[in-house]
């Protein structure tokens, strides 16, 4: 007997780090290690390891944005937004707000669903109704224990308008 037939496969690991992310919190958990060589050789299970997933709560956090603050953006830009958690993220919330307008209210942009530790969203920014000038994007993640992260903000100058052509003179 190997000693580690009572147990089921995790996963396939070729680092140091595994985190079992689909454990229920207060729950205990066992877990054996097996190594396997590159032949396909399998060593004895390692001893058992007992561990207890506590209440998560860490807070998520957002990385940044994809253009880099201080930016151009064209009308209704693509932008991409990415937060981490060490758990699991459950959704990501952006904002917009004009800068230095006497109108201080966050207007959303939209959430959008999240299901792993670490992951990018692209959104597309509707800019039809708005004017050309400084804005800033507001990004918030929260995980699936309901932890929320501090705001992450990036300042743009949207700039609606295409410039004109140039035009290309030739001299001889």
């Amino acid at each position: 007997e190997d000693g580690v037939t009572m147990y089921s496969k995790l996963a396939d690991c070729k680092t140091k780090d595994y985190y079992d992310t689909a454990v229920s919190f207060g729950k205990i958990y066992t877990y054996k290690i097996v190594a396997v060589d590159i032949a396909g050789n399998k060593s004895n299970g390692s001893n058992e390891a007992i561990a207890q997933a506590m209440q998560d709560t860490e807070i998520p956090k957002v990385i940044g944005f994809n253009p880099a603050t201080g930016s151009f953006l064209p009308e209704n830009p693509n932008v991409y937004v990415v937060a981490t958690d060490n758990n699991s993220l459950s959704s990501i919330t952006i904002e917009y707000q004009m800068l230095n307008s006497t109108d201080t209210m966050w207007y959303e942009i939209g959430t959008f669903e999240l299901d792993s530790n670490y992951q990018s969203v692209n959104f597309n920014w509707n800019t039809d109704n708005l004017e050309e000038g400084k804005y800033i994007l507001q990004a918030t993640a929260t995980d699936v224990a309901g932890n929320i992260s501090a705001p992450f903000t990036a300042e743009y100058t949207l700039k609606k308008t295409v410039p004109d052509a140039p035009v290309l003179e030739l001299f001889q």
